[in-house]
């Protein structure tokens, strides 16, 4: 099974949502402030929340809004980036997010603001507005840029297993944190978390080392779970 290389992850994975929203609050410090500071605060939590790769929130402005009150579901509206229509086009996916838990919920009133709608617009980041169906190639030097600039803007306690660092994070690390976080702490089928992060196969979720090694603990301690008179 291929490994997604990015070998860093959280000292503590046991609940990331709320690593983020403690990671929000320590970057929303005035010692730690840059400019359009709070965009990027939302612009990670936007990222975070919808597993987003790290260009599709240029794609068109994110909306989301409230869908069910209880349980409480939201739909998040974006460009899925390799997703591609007939005609060639980026596919514009609406997809319903399932609030699990009070840091949950505290990073969407984040972004939505106290409301029950919201069109996030993150082109000032940027430095321009971006056409959806943009080259590739485009996409991915522009990305280069916003990596760069991200790292500058969202400080994160991080480790490789062997050293631990408090320094600017790599956004697509935010995607492999929501889908550790979906599939290892909430439980949620490999297949549901395909259609919520929107990768174009069920494999994908295996991508990622640290989900590989949790899943294959969790497959472990189950089987011991059916050994004749075992007990935790």
């Amino acid at each position: 099974m291929k490994e997604y290389k990015n070998s860093w992850f959280l000292p503590d994975m046991t609940n990331i949502d709320k690593a983020i929203v403690h990671a929000i609050e320590e970057n929303s410090e005035e010692g730690n402030y840059h400019k359009n500071k709070g965009l990027w605060l939302k612009y990670a939590t936007f990222v975070y929340l919808s597993g987003a790769r790290r260009m599709e929130p240029f794609l068109m402005p994110p909306y989301i809004y409230l869908l069910r009150q209880e349980p409480k579901i939201y739909v998040i509206r974006k460009v899925n980036e390799k997703h591609f229509n007939k005609a060639g086009k980026r596919i514009i996916e609406d997809t319903p997010w399932l609030v699990h838990s009070d840091y949950e919920m505290q990073l969407f009133y984040f972004l939505l603001e106290g409301r029950k709608e919201i069109s996030l617009n993150f082109d000032q980041l940027l430095g321009r507005r971006l056409d959806k169906d943009i080259s590739t190639q485009e996409l991915r030097l522009l990305g280069s840029k916003i990596t760069h600039k991200f790292e500058k803007n969202f400080i994160m306690e991080i480790t490789n297993g062997e050293q631990t660092l408090k320094t600017g994070i790599p956004i697509h690390l935010l995607r492999h944190l929501r889908a550790y976080e979906l599939v290892v702490n909430k439980g949620y089928p490999p297949a549901l978390v395909q259609k919520l992060i929107g990768w174009n196969t069920m494999d994908m979720v295996f991508y990622y080392a640290q989900i590989q090694k949790a899943m294959r603990q969790k497959e472990v301690l189950a089987m011991y779970e059916k050994l004749p008179n075992f007990r935790f």
